[in-house]
């Protein structure tokens, strides 16, 4: 894996970081930003391991084809963080406490996700995720709705 610093921190991914199909994070990274390179085919990927990320930005991973994703670490998944990521099947986050606006939508089968310490869920975050079964006591305190589903509450 490459790191280059201009303005902003960008991670390369090479053929080389991915093992056995599961791509782990150096425990260095922290933050993983839209500015994410592949330098290799993404679709390889099935699971994403990141040990110590606290923040995965806006539209970093549209349209992987992971199945599963481990992140204990992880405090918040962005806007579109994970868009259309159709194979995704299971997301272990114990610490995640905010998930942005379509962050998970058109992940088809999206089956299990870990929202033990959830505290704001944004709209749309889960749209077409019809197999979802959470973990967790869904304390948040925000979570977001189209105009549609709030006539309806």
């Amino acid at each position: 894996m490459k790191l280059s610093k201009n303005r902003h921190i960008v991670y390369e991914i090479e053929g080389c970081d991915i093992v056995d199909g599961m791509l782990t994070f150096p425990e260095t990274v922290t933050f993983i930003s839209f500015n994410l390179k592949f330098s290799v085919d993404k679709n390889l990927i099935k699971k994403l391991v990141l040990p110590n990320v606290k923040v995965i930005s806006s539209k970093t991973f549209i349209g992987l084809k992971v199945v599963e994703i481990e992140a204990p670490k992880l405090v918040k998944i962005s806007n579109e963080a994970f868009l259309n990521c159709s194979e995704l099947e299971v997301v272990k986050t114990p610490a995640l406490q905010t998930i942005g606006d379509r962050a998970f939508k058109g992940c088809f089968n999206l089956k299990y996700i870990d929202l033990v310490n959830i505290k704001e869920i944004g709209s749309k975050a889960f749209e077409y995720s019809d197999n979802l079964q959470v973990l967790g006591n869904l304390g948040y305190t925000k979570i977001g709705f189209t105009a549609e589903q709030s006539n309806h509450l």
